[in-house]
Formats: C-alpha cells, sequence, structure tokens
C-alpha cells in the first residue's frame, strides 16, 4: 500500500517536471537526477551524504566489494561532490587501505 502510494506521488511528480521542461528536447540524467534528489531528499540528508562521501575510507576488514558497494551508493545521493569519472576514479582510489592504494597507483602509470 506505500509503495503503491510513494508511486503515484512519483510518477505524478515526473508529470509535473516532464511539462515544465517540455522545453528542452532532451532531459539529461544529471538533470533528473539533480531535480529527482531536490525533490525526494532533503537537503540535510544530501549534505549529510556529501560529508560521509568526503571522509569515506576503506577500514581493516572490509572487502574491496563492500567499499566499492558503499562509495558508489553516497556517490549516487551527493552528485555534487563528484562530477567527473576521472574525479570519482581519483577519489575511491584514495579511499582504499593504504597497502591497496600503493598497488593500484603503481598499476596506473607505465615507466619508460
Amino acid at each position: 500500500m506505500r509503495r503503491t502510494k510513494l508511486v503515484e506521488n512519483t510518477v505524478g511528480w515526473w508529470k509535473g517536471v516532464r511539462a515544465i521542461l517540455a522545453s528542452i528536447r532532451q532531459i539529461s540524467w544529471m538533470a533528473f537526477r539533480e531535480v529527482f534528489l531536490e525533490n525526494f531528499y532533503s537537503l540535510h540528508f544530501r549534505v549529510e551524504w556529501s560529508n560521509e562521501l568526503n571522509s569515506f575510507r576503506q577500514t581493516i576488514g572490509m572487502s574491496v566489494v563492500k567499499y566499492s558497494h558503499r562509495f558508489h551508493a553516497l556517490g549516487m545521493f551527493a552528485p555534487g561532490v563528484i562530477s567527473y569519472r576521472v574525479e570519482k576514479c581519483d577519489r575511491f582510489g584514495k579511499g582504499l587501505l593504504m597497502e591497496i592504494q600503493k598497488k593500484y597507483i603503481s598499476s596506473r602509470y607505465i615507466y619508460i
């Protein structure tokens, strides 16, 4: 029942947004996501997720897979923190444990 109400609210919201943005031929995924997050997630939570993403690090005992899942989940809700793919890759690498970072960084460069 709650899910049905959420779907109805979301569909109604999207119809309204689409009508407003009708002058734009195509709506980019980033534009849609920003509008969606602004509407369905409070500023408080978005700031909290941004702060968590900025300070997020892999901990001892945390697998790279678990770190990756959490990193990407936080990134979805804090789109303004990591805007570009290169920046995202760099930020991901810097959050890894130091022993993994050393292997990761050394594999990124080819020495001549």
